[in-house]
């Protein structure tokens, strides 16, 4: 009768069939992912020097996965170990220093976005995401400077 689909008698299926990473190309790619978390990856990144992809992704994402928790542990410790004031001054700055992170970061998605026509549409949702990443913690850091500047 017949059959829809071939028989694999005695051979893997197509899908094992695809030409697979050599270890040369695997240990390039993660001598190249480690040099994102550099101090000379970091500044590439916000020069605008990788594609877009990699600018989003690693700015967004890979770098919230090292400040997200650097954050929450210092509020913490902080706010059981520290005077008011140097509290809020920590707080102020560790946001400071996130938002101003965010505009560059927006900056290099435009330069990336920009130097990469090919990519299409995608790139600009890029941008804008990343535009909205740095003003909701740009909204937050203002929340913050005006709760601990305010006299009441």
């Amino acid at each position: 009768g017949y059959t829809r689909f071939p028989r694999l008698v005695g051979r893997r299926p197509p899908c094992f069939e695809w030409p697979m990473a050599e270890d040369g190309d695997i240990q390039r790619i993660i001598a190249q992912r480690r040099r994102a978390f550099t101090a000379g990856g970091v500044m590439a990144l916000l020069r605008g020097q990788l594609p877009p992809g990699e600018t989003f992704w690693i700015g967004n994402v890979a770098m919230a996965l090292i400040y997200v928790p650097a954050l929450v542990l210092a509020v913490i410790a902080g706010a059981l170990v520290l005077p008011l004031m140097v509290y809020q001054a920590l707080l102020v700055a560790l946001l400071g220093a996130c938002t101003l992170f965010y505009v560059a970061l927006t900056r290099a998605a435009v330069i990336a976005a920009r130097h990469t026509p090919q990519a299409g549409g995608l790139r600009w949702l890029a941008v804008v995401l990343t535009a909205c990443h740095a003003l909701a913690i740009g909204a937050v850091f203002a929340f913050v400077v005006s709760v601990v500047t305010a006299r009441g």
